[in-house]
């Protein structure tokens, strides 16, 4: 923030104090998953069982985001491409290969495996019909 902020004259910044700062990845803030209640009351509700989103990304994104934990900015951030298959498993790469994608530190990089049957028929569907559609992101922009 403050190399950029140094690059705009208005903002009368002549250096950055942080410049020879180096930050500490390994003390990141430790949470708790969520309890066995808390998902049935998410996943539960009506707007999820009857997919009452308001973009059909939404209904997708909250349930790769449960089941493989990553960050909800990154998979926002998910082009089709990065929905591949290695083996025969269909499987999700965290990446930064495209314009746009950037993450929070250099361990959010990861493939990530989409275990389960039921939701990797519905979300190969989804990617398929978005391809189909000649999209390019999980999101419709």
């Amino acid at each position: 923030m403050f190399k950029f902020a140094i690059l705009k004259p208005k903002d009368a910044l002549h250096y950055d104090a942080f410049s020879s700062r180096r930050f500490d990845e390994s003390h990141t803030q430790q949470r708790e998953p969520f309890t066995i209640d808390e998902l049935i009351r998410l996943f539960g509700e009506a707007e999820h069982t009857q997919r009452r989103y308001k973009t059909a990304y939404s209904y997708w994104l909250s349930l790769i985001g449960v089941l493989t934990g990553a960050r909800l900015i990154e998979l926002s951030q998910l082009h089709l491409s990065d929905f591949e298959i290695v083996g025969d498993v269909h499987c999700i790469n965290i990446r930064d290969a495209e314009d746009g994608q950037r993450f929070k530190n250099r361990n959010a990089r990861c493939l990530l495996s989409i275990y389960d049957k039921r939701i990797e028929v519905g979300l190969v569907r989804y990617v398929e019909r978005l391809r189909a559609q000649s999209q390019k992101m999980i999101r419709q922009v």
